[in-house]
Formats: structure tokens, sequence, C-alpha cells
């Protein structure tokens, strides 16, 4: 699988030349959209790179996709819910009219994916909901998205944000996700010991950032999600 970082002049994902501006200092990480994660997670979204968030499909993972996409120019592939409701869900805890939300099915991303990944501008979050879908299809074909995907994100210094379910039985080619993510984000759902709901994410693979870290534990009340407490990945 392609893992080259690309030139400062390359090309994007239909094949247009690209060519880098402004100051020069665009290996800032992008930021994620919610106060305290970049600072407790080591700024996991890194120009270039690929992230998987793993989580429960019963968890409330859909509430991180929304805040990196809202933050930063990008857009929302939604594989599974219709765009007006990925809209109004996530206009509860971010602008939803700064989202660019579009409808895809796993054939149309696996047979033209050049074609769904043009025009990014720079520096932009490409949120994937769920990958799930795609994983169920030819390994061959999936490969060959990943590596488009890659291609896409490290031409124009963008992240791609895959979420990842969690499956019973497992999603077919969920090994080629994690191997070409550059980064695993991880969210865990539990009871404490007073019957109340805990919600932490941690850092489980950074390959251009700092250590894995955490878990930060987080609130979901209805809004944008926040971070409590001191939590281990302070």
């Amino acid at each position: 699988m392609a893992d080259d970082r690309p030139d400062r002049h390359g090309s994007d994902a239909d094949g247009r030349t690209v060519t880098e501006t402004g100051d020069g200092d665009d290996d800032r990480p992008i930021p994620f959209g919610v106060e305290g994660i970049d600072a407790r997670l080591g700024e996991p979204l890194r120009p270039g790179s690929v992230v998987a968030l793993s989580a429960a499909p019963a968890s409330p993972s859909e509430e991180l996709l929304y805040p990196p996409a809202a933050a930063n120019p990008g857009r929302y592939l939604t594989t599974l819910r219709g765009a007006a409701e990925v809209r109004a869900h996530a206009g509860r805890s971010v602008d939803a009219d700064s989202l660019d939300v579009r409808e895809a099915t796993a054939s149309s991303l696996l047979d033209d994916p050049t074609g769904s990944l043009s025009g990014l501008d720079a520096r932009s979050v490409v949120v994937l909901d769920p990958v799930t879908e795609l994983e169920r299809e030819g390994r061959e074909r999936y490969r060959s998205f990943l590596d488009t995907l890659v291609r896409a994100v490290r031409t124009t210094e963008s992240v791609a944000l895959l979420h990842c379910l969690r499956m019973n039985p497992r999603a077919l080619q969920r090994d080629l996700t994690l191997a070409a993510a550059d980064a695993v984000l991880e969210l865990e759902t539990y009871v404490d010991e007073d019957g109340g709901p805990v919600v932490t994410l941690s850092t489980l693979k950074a390959r251009f950032g700092r250590a894995p870290a955490g878990p930060v534990p987080l609130r979901f009340d209805g809004g944008a999600p926040t971070v409590t407490g001191t939590g281990i990945g302070k």
C-alpha cells in the first residue's frame, strides 16, 4: 500500500496539480474541534494522515465526527444515514450549515474513489461514516480505495477520519483499515461502580504524533462533547 509522503507540489485525487500556499507552517496539526482533546491526546489529526475512530455501534461516537468536520474545511461522506439526518443530528453541537455532507454507497466509493475525493481543499477533514460498508466488499477493491484515499489526503495535507464500528463478527477488511491508519482512536463506554455511564477516548496508535495517550474521560450531554476530570491521559 502506498505510504510515501507527497512533495510540496503534487497531484490531487483526480490528477490535478496542487501547490502548497500560505506561510509554510502547514505541518501544524489540524484542530479536533473539541477543547482539551488535542492537548490530552497528542494532537491526533496530523496533516496527510488517516485516522481510525474505533467504537461500539451503541456508543455516542458520531458526536466526535462532527467537531473536526465543522472546525475545518472538508467533506462528510455518509454511507448509512441520509444527509438531512446527519445535518439535523450534527446541528445540536456544531454549525451544521458549515458541513459538506454527501450521501455515498460502498459501490460508488469503490467504483470511483478518485471522483469521490477530488477537489479537496488544503488541510481538509474527510469523514467516512461508517467505513464498515466498504470493509465488507472485496479485499482488492477496498485496498485500492485506501491507496487513493492516502494519496488524496497526503497531497492536500488533509486528514481522513474513518468511523470504524466494532462488529461481531469482525468486519472482513478491518485489518486493512487499521494497517493503513496513521492513528487509531478508541472510544470506550462502561458503567462505573455507582451505575453511571463512563465514556473515554484513547490513542492506541500514533504513527506521526506523540506516543499513544489516554484514556481521556468525555461527557456527552446532547450538545458538543466535553473533556472532563483530570484523567490518566493529562
